[in-house]
């Protein structure tokens, strides 16, 4: 497994199909996803890829330890988009 060097975010309408388009940055995806929330009338996630997983990489596993990191993610990512 490794860290992705481009993450991106997908929306995910509650009882809908998996999500297929990508977004590039936090900010379009949140956009994306309140657009939806008022069509649909149903609550939105916004996901985030963390890792991506190859067949010719070794399987360990990163995981955020606290709701912390993930906030500092979130932040991260923010601070990378502008």
């Amino acid at each position: 497994m490794s860290r992705l060097d481009q993450t991106f975010f997908m929306i995910h309408v509650d009882g809908a199909k998996a999500p297929t388009a990508r977004h590039k940055t936090y900010e379009r995806a949140i956009l994306e996803a309140e657009r939806l929330a008022k069509q649909e009338g149903k609550a939105v996630f916004v996901l985030r890829a963390l890792t991506m997983v190859t067949s010719d990489t070794c399987f360990e596993h990163y995981r955020l330890k606290s709701d912390d990191d993930f906030a500092d993610l979130i932040q991260r990512s923010l601070d990378e988009s502008l």
